[in-house]
């Protein structure tokens, strides 16, 4: 069993779960919402590239700011400007909000992300930590698994609906993050602390430059691949989805919800038993191939049941590949 010191563990699952269930909302209605406010496929790629390039530029001064500020500190403004985002989405009627609400959120993931993998790190032993990832990814594909489901719902009502509603979800979780998360830095060794301001310090380049030379090389590329493969996926699926197979809303939540659901179970019974027994290659690499040969039956489906079938292992092996990494 996991080391649950002073209970963090639990309220940081919770964090995540309510954070990334606030994700999800806006999953199902993105085709709607652009159909709305006659957005074209460019644009819509072009706010997504803005969130993740604001993520890239702050996550490494981030990762700095949660060794000498703390952990939870960074959650909580995470979280914050998170919700603040997704309000801001809702609330925009033209494209200048809606390219500041993505640069929000960029900036608000980046201060999150890197804080809670630490933070997994300080209450985890070298043998847990696996499983600790493990249980926090579990906790993001079950936000995925309630959020899209929500978002459907909750669209009935309104495609802006499910914005505002994220940005209540992520507001309430950084009200439990500050209440009940405890701050974790203390639980760190002098020696560790040490060495990760030494490494937290080097510039960006310095960084990427040393993730490519060993032994870092070949984990590093297929990183960087696997999450450019995911950004894309995430950027044209629902239109994509909307366009070719004509879905609504509540098909994308039922389809991304249901596979959602088997990556979850998946995560929280077997994925640590088998990282111990076949290793991290290993099952990166069943992983990987079981989602590529998602995405391929993806593309070549005919209708609604089989583009759910095909996003079972899409959702199985990307999402496990990721954890694995």
């Amino acid at each position: 069993m996991l080391r649950r010191k002073n209970g963090a563990v639990p309220p940081l699952m919770l964090n995540m779960l309510l954070a990334y269930s606030g994700y999800g909302m806006s999953v199902p209605v993105m085709p709607a919402y652009m159909d709305e406010l006659g957005l074209t496929g460019a644009t819509i790629g072009f706010l997504f590239a803005a969130f993740s390039v604001m993520q890239l530029a702050f996550s490494p001064a981030a990762g700095r700011w949660s060794d000498t500020y703390g952990r939870k500190r960074m959650i909580v403004g995470g979280l914050v400007v998170f919700a603040l985002s997704e309000w801001m989405f809702g609330a925009a009627h033209t494209l200048v909000p809606l390219y500041v609400s993505r640069l929000l959120g960029g900036a608000g993931t980046a201060f999150m992300t890197p804080a809670v993998m630490a933070y997994v790190s300080d209450v985890t032993t070298e043998d847990e930590r696996a499983r600790g990832i493990s249980f926090i990814n579990a906790a993001i594909s079950t936000g995925f698994v309630i959020g899209p489901g929500l978002g459907g719902l909750i669209a009935v009502y309104g495609v802006r609906m499910p914005f505002y509603s994220a940005a209540v979800v992520g507001g309430l979780a950084a009200c439990i993050s500050m209440l009940f998360l405890p701050e974790s830095r203390h639980l760190k060794q002098a020696a560790e602390d040490h060495r990760g301001h030494a490494e937290n310090n080097e510039t960006l380049s310095r960084q990427l430059s040393r993730s490519m030379r060993p032994p870092y090389r070949y984990g590093s590329l297929v990183t960087f691949v696997l999450a450019i493969g995911l950004a894309i996926f995430e950027t044209i699926y629902g239109l994509y989805a909307d366009r070719k197979y004509g879905l609504t809303p509540q098909h994308i939540a039922v389809i991304v919800t249901g596979s959602a659901i088997l990556g979850a179970l998946v995560q929280i019974t077997a994925l640590g038993t088998l990282l111990n027994r076949l290793g991290e290659r290993r099952v990166m690499t069943a992983c990987l191939a079981a989602g590529g040969g998602g995405l391929l039956a993806f593309m070549l489906a005919h209708g609604y049941w089989s583009v759910l079938a095909s996003h079972l292992p899409c959702f199985f092996g990307f999402g496990h590949a990721a954890t694995c990494r």
